[in-house]
């Protein structure tokens, strides 16, 4: 079996399923997309933003801003405050 450590590529991401959304959650992120489809269609990127949104809306700003840091797109992260802060 090949080492995530020696071969990033194949560790495994981390996305909103580890924070185990409630059905509410997961079809506000998501929509109707089931866990298998999420998982194969989305990017890196893509579920660092679910998660920050996920935390946002938990009233976690301190853990949204650190995943939407994560990302490392000025974009993403200018793109995800318009977004939850937006009257």
């Amino acid at each position: 079996m090949l080492d995530p450590k020696t071969f990033p590529i194949f560790a495994a991401m981390e996305t909103i399923f580890d924070y185990n959304p409630s059905t509410s959650e997961q079809t506000s992120l998501i929509g109707t997309l089931s866990k298998d489809d999420y998982l194969r269609f989305t990017s890196e990127e893509g579920a660092l933003k679910d998660i920050a949104f996920l935390l946002y809306y938990r009233g976690d700003k301190k853990g949204a801003k650190r995943y939407i840091e994560k990302t490392g797109n000025p974009n993403s992260i200018n793109s995800f405050w318009r977004t939850v802060e937006h009257p």
